[in-house]
Order: structure tokens, then sequence, then C-alpha cells
């Protein structure tokens, strides 16, 4: 299927494995979730990409804290020029 969208210069397109959002850790020791990530892309969407990528690690590091990472983890970020 073909998509096509419009966008602006400056705009981010992401793209991340599920090894991200499956990711156990927190208080209680759930999920990250997908809604959780795109809400922190959403957040730092502003930042360089070197930026970005260093808020994205310290996230799942601190989110998953002891636990064991349970799968690969993979985010992309592409700015639109």
């Amino acid at each position: 299927t073909l998509h096509q969208m419009e966008y602006k210069t400056g705009d981010w397109i992401y793209m991340f494995s599920d090894g991200y959002v499956d990711q156990f850790g927190g208080d209680r020791q759930r999920k990250y979730m997908k809604k959780r990530l795109k809400e922190k892309l959403l957040e730092i969407c502003h930042l360089s990409g070197d930026e970005q990528a260093a808020v994205i690690r310290s996230e799942i590091k601190e989110w998953k804290g002891e636990m064991d990472q349970i799968d690969d983890i993979t985010v992309m970020g592409v700015e639109l020029t």
C-alpha cells in the first residue's frame, strides 16, 4: 500500500523495535509501552539527534533499573530536510 504524508522541514520520523516498549521496569515492574515512548519522542523531538539518542538511552536505563534487558532494543530517528 502506498501512503503519502505531508511534512515540514525539521519533522522527524521514528522507527523502533518492540524491545524498547516491551522492557519491564519502573516502580511497578511493568512494560514501558508504546504510548509512553510516543510521548517521550514528542517531548524531545526539538532536540538534536545526538541529544535525543542520549535521552532515549538514559530513559530506558533508568526504566529497567536492575531488571534484565529482555530483548534487543532499536530506536531510529530520521530528520526530514
